[in-house]
């Protein structure tokens, strides 16, 4: 059935007339939607638009941790009602681990199909989140999917599979598959170029400032939003010394997430008695979202940004 794109994503921003194909039944593989996440224009449109015409290219959404690459995802797909299946790779994952393997059931050798093989028969949209942690030789196996060929499995007597027309292929990472020149990522590998060339490419940052209020807003509306604008305000100033920005003073060797940022209003909410200690509950739940994750030195740094912004009480 039809819907509307601006009555199924709530925002604003979308023009209405848009409508969109959706199936009529909610599957049990649908993810649940992610309710406080707000999406950019850009991720939006660009996500939409291979949706419905993927002319045969895989998704690729690439940014630093945390910056809502895969939640943003599971929204869409919620929202869309798309069958979902979401792993995450690390280096040891083989291809033939996405495909399926030979078990045991009951006493008698079964194959199993995998995630792979699962999102290619039955046409669900399959995401392999930190994709750039695969051993490239590994993720070579993937190229004729992508290419649209069937799925031979050799292991369960030469079965094929042909793939469904609703098939989605979707990657996420912190690196475009180039490699982690930054040291930031430990674990990634530069991945095949014959790989990267068969996905579009989008790249996710944190959210523009207003939009990332929203979101914490949403977490934590008890939380006035003038003060979750000075959270904010201070996580962009961790993620430019983080990140090298020529315009930071300092450095960070950790930065926040728009997760931590959340986490960080919601711990500051719950602590508010504290103050009867004569404690900061800011600082206090700061620590534990971030601070207590780095050294004392970059703690310190972290905490006078804080008593800069809000002020020393």
């Amino acid at each position: 059935m039809k819907k509307s794109v601006k009555e199924l994503f709530e925002l604003d921003y979308i023009p209405e007339g848009i409508m969109i194909d959706i199936p009529d039944e909610r599957h049990a593989y649908v993810p649940a939607p992610e309710l406080n996440h707000v999406h950019s224009r850009n991720f939006l449109s660009d996500f939409l638009l291979w949706f419905q015409f993927p002319q045969g290219d895989g998704f690729a959404v690439t940014g630093p941790t945390g910056s809502g690459k895969t939640s943003g995802l599971l929204d869409c797909l919620s929202r869309l009602n798309v069958p979902t299946i979401s792993v995450t790779a690390n280096q040891s994952m083989t291809y033939h681990e996405l495909v399926g393997h030979n078990t045991v059931v009951d006493g008698t050798m079964m194959y199993v199909h995998g995630p792979l093989a699962n999102a290619l028969k039955h046409g669900f949209a399959l995401i392999i989140n930190e994709f750039d942690l695969l051993d490239p030789g590994e993720v070579a196996g993937l190229n004729d999917v992508l290419e649209g060929r069937p799925l031979v499995i050799p292991e369960n007597g030469g079965e094929i599979i042909q793939p469904h027309k609703d098939f989605r292929f979707i990657v996420t990472g912190n690196t475009n598959g180039a490699g982690d020149t930054t040291g930031r990522y430990v674990g990634t590998a530069m991945q095949n170029m014959a790989f990267m060339d068969r996905f579009q490419v989008v790249e996710q940052n944190y959210l523009e400032p207003e939009l990332e209020v929203q979101v914490v807003h949403k977490s934590v509306p008890e939380i006035a939003t003038e003060m979750v604008a000075k959270m904010v305000e201070i996580a962009n100033e961790i993620r430019r010394q983080f990140m090298g920005d020529e315009e930071a003073e300092g450095t960070m060797d950790i930065t926040m997430s728009t997760r931590t940022l959340a986490r960080w209003a919601r711990l500051t909410h719950m602590n508010q008695a504290k103050r009867k200690q004569g404690i900061a509950p800011a600082i206090y739940a700061l620590d534990r979202a971030l601070g207590n994750r780095t050294d004392n030195a970059t703690r310190e740094a972290i905490h006078a940004m804080v008593e800069h912004t809000f002020g020393a009480s």
